[in-house]
């Protein structure tokens, strides 16, 4: 003879299991904080393709990932952020997450200045001073920039007037017949 007891004690027992289970699987599939940023910046919010570009660049709540970071800076950057520019040239003057293409770093950083941000100012003043080689790539040609110190010192002038101190510094190094001209050396003019 057949009892449903012991059978309705076996599934009583299962239920939480169940549930549980149930509930987990909802759990994975609502979205995340990381997953609410990530659709608002491929919404297009601006600010968000700056965090999430932030966040896959610092490896910040989220694995590190300079491809993503590159991304969706350039995202931001398409959209007419200046923090967007500024991110995605450093990207491409570095080559992270993209190949390295100082012609378009230096162009962004161009535009970033244009719309007033004092570093990417700084940037295009020292591109100016050491001068930007060429770059041709499978889709483009990007021409150079031969170096050009009076420009180089408007644009750090300007960032200086907006405290920024490494575009103070490097004005008074200028001054001082010095400049730091590029990452790996100082350079100078003996004026003895």
């Amino acid at each position: 003879m057949f009892s449903a007891r012991p059978f309705c004690t076996a599934i009583m027992l299962m239920l939480p299991l169940i549930w549980g289970g149930a509930a987990a699987a909802e759990e994975d599939n609502m979205p995340q904080p990381e997953d609410v940023l990530r659709r608002r910046a491929l919404n297009g919010e601006v600010e968000a393709q700056l965090e999430l570009g932030q966040e896959f660049f610092l490896g910040k709540n989220r694995k590190k990932n300079p491809v993503l970071a590159c991304y969706y800076f350039k995202q931001a950057s398409d959209s007419g952020s200046p923090e967007g520019m500024f991110n995605y040239a450093v990207c491409c003057e570095q080559g992270l997450g993209t190949e390295k293409n100082l012609p378009l770093a230096f162009m962004l950083y161009k535009r970033a200045a244009a719309k007033g941000l004092a570093a990417a100012e700084f940037q295009a003043g020292r591109f100016l001073l050491i001068g930007v080689p060429d770059h041709r790539d499978e889709d483009h040609d990007y021409p150079g920039t031969p170096a050009n110190r009076e420009e180089a010192e408007k644009y750090f002038r300007s960032a200086a007037a907006k405290n920024f101190i490494p575009a103070a510094n490097e004005l008074a190094l200028l001054e001082l017949g010095f400049s730091s001209g590029s990452d790996t050396e100082i350079t100078g003019e003996d004026k003895s």
